[in-house]
């Protein structure tokens, strides 16, 4: 089983100062720890349960480590409910938009990134938001790492 974080409103909190992005689903924060970050769910700022589903998905991801992606690290709970997830992070990696890459830099990250979604679909997982913002890249060794893992298509979730 995948360990979990029971959070106070205290910690919450402080965890929201410390926010890296927003987004229309949750709300990227630093963590303790420089190499993960959390993920917190949420709508209109106000926090929110992550939902059953998105709870399944990150349990199975955290069980099967893939390679090419953020990985699952604990779930996150608030008053007994789950609000959230930490994930490993690791600064060398960045979004990049496509018009930002050398030409040959192009080519090779579109092309790892097709294998790399070969590799999850013989996972059994199907990945579909594949966009620049969801695939992050490390410019010196040119590695290519997935976020926004919980929003995949896993088994039955």
């Amino acid at each position: 089983m995948i360990p979990n974080k029971n959070l106070n409103k205290k910690d919450i909190n402080e965890l929201l100062l410390n926010k890296v992005f927003s987004g229309s689903e949750a709300i990227i924060c630093e963590s303790d720890n420089p190499y993960s970050l959390y993920k917190i769910f949420s709508k209109c700022e106000k926090i929110q349960p992550m939902g059953k589903n998105k709870e399944k998905k990150i349990e199975l991801l955290h069980q099967l480590q893939l390679d090419y992606s953020v990985k699952p690290i604990s779930t996150i709970s608030y008053n007994d409910v789950i609000i959230g997830y930490e994930m490993t992070s690791d600064y060398s990696f960045d979004t990049y938009r496509l018009y930002q890459f050398t030409k040959e830099d192009l080519y090779l990250f579109l092309d790892k990134t097709k294998n790399i979604l070969e590799y999850f679909s013989d996972n059994g997982i199907i990945y579909g938001d594949v966009d620049p913002r969801n695939i992050l890249f490390n410019r010196e060794t040119k590695e290519i790492q997935f976020c926004d893992m919980d929003n995949i298509q896993i088994a039955n979730f």
